[in-house]
Parts: C-alpha cells; structure tokens; sequence
C-alpha cells in the first residue's frame, strides 16, 4: 500500500505545533555526543496477527506445534525445527545478491551458511529486511582464506573476533558460530559444552547466546529451510517475547538483552513469556542497573527512533524502567502533565518517522528527559510601564532566561538571564501588550545542556 506521506507530514505539523504552543520550545538543535544516530527500517503495518507465512497455513502451524511440545519436554532445553520452503515460500530470491554471493562462496568450501536474525523474523511476518547477517562454521582464519582482502575484522572488549565485508555501500557481517556463554555453566537446560570456548562449530550452540527466541530463526542457505531451536517462530506467531534460556539468567548477564526485549515487545505489540513477565517485573533495577552509559544511552534511544516510540515509553514505564534511565524525572515521571507531555513529544517523532524522515537518538533521549526540568509561570503582574513575573522552580536547573515581545511569535524577544525564581521587567511602552515567556536551562543525565520553555503568557503595561 502507497504511504500517504502528504498525510503523515500533517500530523507530524499538527503534532510538533502542539508541543511548541502547549508544552514546551527546544531552542537549539542537539547533535549526537554518547549515542549515534540510529537508522531503523519500520513498517507501521506489522503485525503479529497477520503472520505472512502461518495465515491459513495448517501444514506449517502442525509442524510448529509439535516441535514447540518436544521442546517443553527437552531436558537440554532445544528442539530442532526444519521448515522446508515448500510450506515457508521464502526463496533466496528474497535475500540481498550480495548475501547470496557470500553464502554461495561459503557453501562452495564446504562450509555452512545461514541467514540470521531479525531477518527472518521480519520475513515470518511478511515484511521486507535490509539487514543480512550470516553466520558460518568457518572460522576467521578459514574466512580469509576464502574472501582474503576483502574481509574485514573487528574484535570486541570480550575478545570476539567477527567479519564483515563491504559491497559498494552494503555491508555484510559474517560470524563464526558462537558458543553458549560460559557464564551459562551450570544452569539447567542447556546441553554440554566447553565454557572456555568463545566459538563453536554447532549453530545449535550458536542459538543459546541470542537474546530471542524471535531473533534466533536461521536460514539455511543451502537448502532454503527455516531453522529454528527455541521456538522463535511459535512466539512470532503467538506474539510472544522470549528468551532462549531462563531471563534471569541471560539478563543478568547480558543488560542489553533486557533493554532489547522491551523494545521489540512495544515495537510488535506483543506479550512477555510468564517467566519474562516475572522476572522483569520482579528485577528491571537490577538488569538495567548494569549498563553502561554508551550502552544504555544507544539502546534506549534506538527505542525512540523507530517510529513506535509512545509504545516503548509506555512499556517502559510500566515496568518501572524510565526513572532507572533517567533519574532526573524521578519526580515527574508519574504525574499526569509529564505522561500528556511525553504521549504529544512522542507521537510528533513517530509521525516524523511515518512521513520518511530520519529521527536522531539525540531526539528522543532528550525529548524524554526534558519534562524532568518543567517550568512553569506562576504569575504576571502589570505595573506602570512594566510588568513582574514569578515562576515555579524546576529541578535542578542552571538557570532561567525571561524573554518578552511585542509579537506574539516572539520576533525579536529581549531576554534576562537569572538564577531567581522572578524578574520585574520596567521601561516598557505603556498600554502595551507584552508576550512574556520562561525558559529553564539545565543539563540531562548524559551532560547534555538543554532548554525547556513555560507557556506564553499576555500581559499589558500599565
């Protein structure tokens, strides 16, 4: 269906007008410092009622349902699931030629090669996908030999080394399967392995470190089958959000999970697991405790640029979340004013995001933490060729800056600065109406200097 970009940029217009005359006017544009800015493909028309490959699919939802019992009952906590494209009808025609080129070197070595992640999730769901990833049982050493300069490599703080390879200005990441984090050692569900090991020759190893059940569907390369261990395509049917072993064992380890379930839990719509359920209700401090502030200002702005961000808002305060991210609107974040504020700032990036515009974390961080600093006129006395006007404190605030016009778009607005909570304005024009409005400068958590504007208020000179 063709988007009606005319009719998304009108309420985006109305939107940001809203929040401009009602609630707050940013008065300087922000340019990414701790996070980058985050580019997301989304399709507001996604649903995980529609399941592209299970709507009126008998066949393929009696495999599904069987291969979810056996894994209920697995003591090692996979069952291996393998659709063939005769009842999925996703071809290698769907992939990027530049994956396939890839793949197809890989196989022709004798080496696998699989398609992985949202990818096929996005596809089970009958979207598109921009973003192919592979994962391989060549190791680094052994994809040199086949893609030699090619190849690039980058190794991270936990001494992963993953590939990836340019294509004009397509990238393709390519990664030797990885082993079940050593950090799982001990826990029930999960079959032997070596915990010192950083990579394996095993996808079903390679499956137990994703952080979903939804992002760990593969796609055999080779034989164009839909792969999947933990029942990742059940939960995108069923609009499930699970994880591949127990939550608080993958959460407490890996913080970024958590924060990642929140966001394709209010991107989809979807649900919690019970056991997700409870173990975020029961420990969100703890798992988002744990991040560090690149991470944590990254992922929580990927969740306000994807065009759902009400949705991520409201998830994550219902989970307690939002004060964890943003201590300075600990105290606002449960009135009504800052949720009338956040659902009007949030809806106009999503309409932003709707009309095809990019919308920088930057955006969103900020949108969210500016109601921590409201300011707000308490009141405007007239006096003989002036006026007095007081304001309410805001939190942590740096200072105040009182401006005044003659025009109501406030061209040409004279300013003072103070750090008092009121300023008597004289020497004005008698009889005059004057525009009078407040701003409130402080910083965010993330060191961020930012403004946040009162309402305008009229007042006349005497």
């Amino acid at each position: 269906m063709k988007k009606n970009v005319f009719g998304n940029r009108l309420i985006a217009l109305v939107l940001m007008l809203a929040l401009v005359f009602g609630i707050y006017t940013p008065t300087q544009s922000f340019a990414a410092t701790t996070a980058d800015e985050v580019t997301t493909t989304t399709d507001p028309s996604a649903s995980w009622t529609e399941g592209y490959i299970f709507k009126d699919n008998a066949a393929l939802n009696a495999l599904v349902d069987e291969n979810y019992k056996k894994l209920q009952e697995s003591p090692e906590g996979y069952a291996e699931l393998r659709i063939p494209k005769s009842l999925h009808n996703i071809g290698r025609d769907r992939m990027s030629p530049n994956a396939i080129t890839v793949a197809d070197k890989l196989i022709e070595k004798g080496y696998d090669a699989y398609i992985i992640g949202g990818c096929i999730r996005d596809f089970a769901l009958g979207n598109g996908c921009d973003d192919f990833d592979l994962t391989t049982n060549a190791t680094i050493e052994q994809q040199k030999a086949i893609f030699g300069e090619e190849l690039h490599t980058h190794t991270t703080a936990t001494g992963r080394e993953f590939g990836y390879i340019y294509y004009g200005d397509e990238r393709i990441d390519l990664a030797t399967y990885q082993n079940i984090p050593g950090e799982y050692a001990g826990a029930e569900k999960l079959p032997k392995f070596d915990p010192t090991k950083l990579t394996s020759d095993s996808v079903v190893f390679d499956s137990f470190q994703r952080d979903l059940t939804i992002n760990a569907i593969y796609y055999d390369m080779r034989t164009e089958e839909i792969v999947d261990f933990h029942g990742g395509i059940h939960d995108v049917r069923e609009g499930i959000i699970e994880t591949n072993v127990d939550p608080n064992l993958i959460w407490s380890v890996d913080h970024v999970a958590a924060v990642r379930s929140i966001r394709f839990k209010s991107k989809y719509g979807a649900k919690y697991s019970d056991r997700c359920e409870k173990a975020m209700r029961e420990k969100a401090t703890e798992f988002f405790s744990g991040l560090d502030d690149y991470d944590k200002s990254y992922q929580v702005g990927k969740m306000f640029t994807g065009g759902y961000s009400v949705a991520c808002y409201e998830t994550m305060k219902e989970y307690g979340a939002l004060s964890i991210f943003f201590p300075e609107i600990k105290g606002y974040v449960d009135s009504a004013s800052y949720d009338g504020y956040m659902k009007v700032a949030l809806a106009a990036l999503d309409a932003k995001k709707a009309a095809g515009e990019s919308v920088e974390a930057q955006e969103g961080l900020l949108t969210v933490s500016w109601m921590g600093y409201p300011v707000e006129i308490k009141k405007v006395k007239s006096i003989k060729k002036g006026f007095k006007v007081n304001w309410l404190k805001g939190n942590n605030c740096t200072g105040y800056e009182v401006r005044y016009s003659l025009k109501k778009n406030m061209k040409n607005a004279k300013k003072i600065k103070t750090k008092k909570t009121s300023v008597t304005v004289k020497k004005l024009k008698s009889k005059k109406t004057y525009y009078v409005q407040v701003y409130a400068y402080g910083k965010n958590s993330g060191g961020t200097v930012y403004s946040v504007a009162s309402a305008k208020k009229k007042v006349k000179a005497a």
